[in-house]
Order: structure tokens, then C-alpha cells, then sequence
């Protein structure tokens, strides 16, 4: 009932064991282990919003928490790496929405609204996340914070397909991607 980020899967008879105390399960069985349990009922955890974190925030959170708990040059180093990172993201996709949207209320939208509803430019948008691979990250692969943007690419492929009837949309996406990680590519 508190779970609000994953999904949650129930194994056996979950409407018995749903009622029970999980205190009844801790210890051994004929301990002395009632304080404990005594003090679990009194006490139940809950699980509060601002506990849960983003999937895509648990690398910056686990290296930040590496910091608080050991704060060497090497954490305070991966935690800055990540941080900029995040930064260089954000930046690399404001700059393909600018390159390919003028209305600044437009480049906002396709970088902060979910996905559309119904897409249907799948072919641009797979052709837009292979050129993001090839141009802009080493090792072919998108990261955990990175992966966000893939719905701002669906929202640009739909977007330019509406201004632009009769195609040539996903080529001028392939083409913002390439030059926003290549600036040489600019010139050709």
C-alpha cells in the first residue's frame, strides 16, 4: 500500500500472512525475543515519500551517501563526476530541442512532459536513440539519468512530424543529435 515506484508482486497465500505481524517471524523460535517483538508493534515502520528515491537517482544518491560516510578525494570525485554528468545530460538535450524547436515553451515540453500517449513515430525514434548511441556516449549505452530523455526524442520525432508533413522530420533529428555530440559533423 506504500509502494508508489515499482511494482509489486504477491507470492502464497497473501491474505493470511497479509494480517500477521512480521515481529511473530523474528527470532528464534522458544528465545527470549518478545521485547523485540513488543517493540515492533509498537513502533510499525512506514515508509514516508521522501525515503523513496528515483531509479535513475540511485547512482548520485549511493555516491553521495559514499561521501557522507567516508568523504576521500576518490568519493568526493565520483560523486562530482556523476554530478556533472547530470549536468552535461541535460545540457546535450536542451541543445538538440533548441536546435530543432524555436518556441521556447515547446523546448520545455518536450523536455519535462511524459511521453506521448499514443506515438507513432517508433522508426524516428529508434533511429534518433541509435544516433544518440553512436554519437554521443563511449561505450554505446545510455545511463541510468540519461535514459529520461529518451522520451523527450519520441516527443521531438512527433513533434517535427507535425510540422513537417511529407517526412524529412527524422532526418533533421538524426542530424541535431549528431551535431550536438560532434560539432564537426556541423560543418559537413
Amino acid at each position: 500500500d506504500n509502494t508508489r515506484k515499482s511494482h509489486v508482486m504477491d507470492f502464497g497465500d497473501v491474505n493470511q500472512i497479509s494480517s500477521e505481524d512480521i515481529s511473530d517471524f523474528l527470532g528464534i523460535a522458544g528465545d527470549d525475543s518478545e521485547p523485540m517483538r513488543r517493540a515492533i508493534r509498537a513502533h510499525p515502520y512506514q515508509v514516508h515519500e521522501s525515503a523513496l528515491v528515483d531509479s535513475r537517482d540511485v547512482p548520485l544518491v549511493s555516491k553521495m551517501y559514499r561521501y557522507m560516510r567516508e568523504p576521500s578525494k576518490e568519493s568526493q570525485a565520483e560523486l562530482h563526476a556523476e554530478i556533472q554528468h547530470r549536468k552535461d545530460t541535460d545540457e546535450l538535450f536542451e541543445k538538440i530541442a533548441r536546435a530543432l524547436l524555436e518556441n521556447e515553451d515547446e523546448v520545455s515540453e518536450v523536455l519535462t512532459s511524459p511521453p506521448p500517449a499514443a506515438p507513432t513515430e517508433w522508426d524516428c525514434h529508434e533511429a534518433a536513440h541509435e544516433a544518440f548511441m553512436d554519437y554521443c556516449t563511449k561505450d554505446h549505452t545510455w545511463s541510468d539519468y540519461s535514459l529520461k530523455y529518451s522520451a523527450t526524442l519520441l516527443a521531438l520525432c512527433e513533434k517535427l512530424a507535425d510540422k513537417i508533413p511529407g517526412g524529412g522530420h527524422e532526418d533533421m533529428v538524426l542530424r541535431s543529435i549528431a551535431t550536438a555530440c560532434d560539432p564537426m559533423l556541423a560543418v559537413a
